[in-house]
C-alpha cells in the first residue's frame, strides 16, 4: 500500500520538530558522561536560545509554518537542559585574551572586521564579559530571562508594527545564521575534532536544507536578506565539515 503524500508530510514535520531534541539531547548526554564541556562551544546554546525566542515571539505576531513553531519551542527546552549540563561541567579558560587590544591595533577595515570576529572565541575577553559570567553561573539565567521578559514587552507594545516584526524575524534567522562561527573557531584552536559529535553536525546541515527548501517553497514573500542569512549559516556549515573531517583524518594518523 503506497504511503500518502499527507503521510509524508507529516512524518517530515515530525522530524523537522524533533531532531534537536535528538542531536542536543545526546550532546548533553556526552558532556555529562565525560564531565567536561572539552570540545563543544556554550555560546552555541546561547545563539539557539535568543534565536528560538525570537522565533517565539515571531510566531505570536505573524504565525508560520507550526512545525517550525513546535521546533522552536523544543530547541528552547533542549537548549535550557544542554547550558544547565554545560555550566555544571563548565571548563574555564585559564586566561582570557584581550580583544579590545587587537582590534584597535587593526590596520584596515577588513582586519578590523576579521578580529571582530574574536568576540565569538570564548578564549577573548568580550565586553562586560558577555556570556563568560565563570564566577556567577546564575547571570546566564537572569540575561535569559530579562531578555524574554523584555522582548515580549516590546512585542505587545509594538505588536501593529510591520517593521517590529520584520526585525524579530530578522533577529532570529540572523542570529542563528551565525551558529556555527564560535564552534569554527573552538575546533580551529584546539586542533581536533574530539568530543564534537557528527550527529549534531547533520542535524545543522537538515536545519539548512529544511530552512531554505521553506523560504523558497513555503512562504510567497521572501526579503533576499532573509534568504542570504540562510544561506551564510549554510557556507559555514559546509566550512565546519571540510574540519571535520581533516581534523578526523588527523587523529587517525596519530599513533594509538
Amino acid at each position: 500500500m503506497p504511503i500518502s503524500q499527507g503521510a509524508v508530510q507529516s512524518l517530515v514535520n515530525l522530524a523537522i520538530s524533533f531532531t534537536p531534541l535528538f542531536s542536543y539531547g545526546l550532546t548533553s548526554y556526552q558532556i555529562y558522561l565525560k564531565k567536561t564541556t572539552s570540545g563543544f562551544s556554550i555560546d552555541v546554546c546561547l545563539i539557539m536560545l535568543i534565536s528560538s525566542i525570537c522565533k517565539v515571539i515571531y510566531y505570536m505576531l505573524e504565525p508560520y509554518e507550526i512545525s517550525l513553531f513546535r521546533q522552536a519551542l523544543i530547541m528552547i527546552f533542549i537548549q535550557v537542559v544542554l547550558l544547565k549540563t554545560c555550566l555544571r561541567y563548565l571548563e574555564t579558560p585559564a586566561k582570557l585574551y584581550d580583544a579590545e587590544k587587537i582590534i584597535h591595533s587593526s590596520s584596515s577595515p577588513l582586519e578590523i572586521v576579521f578580529n571582530r570576529l574574536k568576540y565569538f572565541d570564548n578564549f577573548y575577553k568580550r565586553p562586560y564579559n558577555f556570556w563568560q559570567w565563570y564566577q556567577d553561573h546564575i547571570v546566564y539565567w537572569e540575561f535569559l530571562v530579562g531578555f524574554s521578559l523584555s522582548l515580549t514587552v516590546l512585542a505587545l507594545v509594538f505588536q501593529s508594527s510591520s517593521v517590529f516584526i520584520s526585525t524579530i524575524g530578522f533577529l532570529g534567522l540572523f542570529s542563528e545564521s551565525l551558529l556555527p562561527l564560535p564552534q569554527i573557531l573552538l575546533i580551529h584552536r584546539m586542533k581536533s575534532v574530539k568530543n564534537f559529535k557528527w550527529i549534531l553536525l547533520l542535524s545543522w546541515l537538515g536545519g539548512d536544507f529544511v530552512k531554505i527548501n521553506y523560504l523558497l517553497f513555503g512562504t510567497n514573500e521572501v526579503s533576499s536578506i532573509f534568504m542570504s542569512a540562510a544561506l551564510f549559516q549554510t557556507a559555514l556549515d559546509v566550512f565546519i565539515v571540510s574540519q571535520y573531517f581533516y581534523y578526523k583524518n588527523l587523529e587517525s594518523l596519530l599513533p594509538q
